[in-house]
């Protein structure tokens, strides 16, 4: 075995074994302190391997990187933390494991396939997840017994929780949806059983991404589906410029009937459950009825609530100097408040914006530099999408990257630690595929 096949090979090891870590603490070993740190140690050691082996230092995404990670330890410490405790943080290993994600991709061999791979391995997670806790709130159900281990999985308020948060589960339920997608795409046609697998994946993040009431997730499914449905469209059919508009209309149409199709894992599952108690003579079901889809359109004070919490993020950090430059840091416990039209007063650990909580998080400094190298990542995603030869699977990638941040509008992911779930270790694994990809020179 040569060198190359011989760091594939480990590469693909180590990743694998911290995003099966990571499945198997979120619901399991939710208190697990061994975890991150273990993680990150194996997630720095890689990514400063890979950025060595390859000279990645000489690239500017490198340098924006190392200026926001110095620039979160100076705010820290400014708020009294020591360098040690910052570096043996959750915040430091979760950035860590990022890193390891984004180099590791742009060092092996054949990229596409490895993450392939990676995305094999996350989807595969997320349906063991998505199996177990349903069943844990399908039990309950037919049992007629009162759960409410949202961990596990449990409905409340008509909407299905697990990981601790019926929106952290839907946005993990959105990126399986596009993990699952992004290797069907890649599977040959010959390999059939690969093909059925992650189809029936696909089908089960639809059905737990229906159930858990998420908007944020179904509108950015739809909207990833939609700019798909558009650039192969316009490369397939050879559209000329002016009738662009007929494949932005389908696109378009592909996209809502996507959102539209998010009516049905309610019904299904319903049938199901049904079902299951005509056969067992089961007769009524309390949590069963209460389960309701959220529609896009409910006014039930959400939008209101999250624009207030942003308004008061930026409040905040106008209070004095240092909050404007360097934030509350990214280990502050400082809680942002706001209010839901129609209900409470609220005090939400983040801002329900990812942006804004860096902003508030980070400070201006920081702000900077991490939407500098956001911006270059959009940089390199229009060259896949407009200057490459057009690829489902690369297109693909785009997609979830557009749509990972269209969902940190309302969600503090994929760039902020404690709340990063599902989403932020593919994402900076897309993020480094396209950047080594949008540098080729075809």
């Amino acid at each position: 075995m040569n060198r190359t096949k011989l760091f594939d090979f480990t590469a693909i090891l180590v990743i694998c074994f911290i995003l099966c870590s990571y499945a198997v603490s979120t619901i399991f070993l939710a208190h697990a302190k061994w975890m991150y740190p273990v993680c990150g140690l194996l997630g720095m050691a890689v990514a400063a391997i890979c950025v060595l082996r390859r000279g990645l230092w000489t690239f500017y995404d490198a340098f924006l990187l190392c200026i926001f990670l110095c620039l979160s330890m100076i705010s820290a410490c400014l708020w009294g933390i020591d360098p040690i405790s910052f570096l043996c943080s959750r915040h430091f290993s979760f950035w860590a494991i990022c890193l390891s994600m984004y180099y590791v991709i742009r060092n092996v061999s054949d990229a596409k396939k490895c993450i392939g791979i990676f995305y094999g391995v996350s989807a595969l997670m997320l349906c063991f997840i998505s199996i177990y806790t349903l069943s844990h709130a399908s039990a309950s159900i037919l049992a007629n017994v009162l759960n409410e281990d949202v961990r596990l999985g449990c409905f409340s308020g008509g909407r299905f929780y697990a990981m601790g948060n019926a929106n952290v589960m839907g946005t993990a339920s959105a990126a399986h949806i596009l993990l699952s997608v992004i290797v069907f795409l890649g599977v040959g046609k010959r390999n059939k059983a690969l093909r059925i697998f992650f189809a029936v994946s696909t089908f089960i993040g639809w059905m737990i991404l229906g159930l858990t009431g998420c908007r944020t997730g179904r509108i950015a499914v739809s909207a990833a589906a939609c700019l798909f449905s558009f650039t192969i469209l316009q490369d397939k059919l050879k559209v000329k410029k002016g009738k662009q508009a007929l494949t932005f209309l389908a696109s378009v149409m592909i996209g809502m009937a996507i959102m539209l199709s998010f009516v049905l894992p309610e019904l299904i599952y319903k049938g199901i459950i049904y079902s299951i108690g005509y056969i067992f003579k089961i007769e009524s079901f309390n949590e069963l009825e209460a389960i309701t889809l959220h529609r896009i359109a409910d006014d039930d004070g959400t939008m209101s609530g999250r624009t207030d919490l942003w308004i008061n993020s930026i409040k905040s950090g106008l209070k004095n100097p240092k909050r404007f430059f360097f934030g509350i840091s990214p280990l502050g416990a400082e809680k942002v408040h706001g209010y839901e039209a129609g209900h409470h007063e609220l005090r939400m650990p983040h801002a329900h914006n990812t942006y804004f909580e860096i902003l508030r998080l980070h400070g201006f400094l920081g702000f900077v530099s991490m939407i500098a190298l956001v911006i270059g990542w959009i940089v390199n995603c229009l060259k896949i999408l407009f200057f490459k030869e057009k690829d489902a699977v690369n297109v693909g990638i785009v997609a979830m990257i557009a749509a990972v941040l269209l969902m940190g509008m309302a969600e503090p992911l994929p760039l902020v630690s404690g709340y990063e779930n599902f989403v932020a270790l593919p994402f900076f694994m897309a993020c480094g595929y396209c950047m080594q990809v949008g540098r080729t020179e075809h």
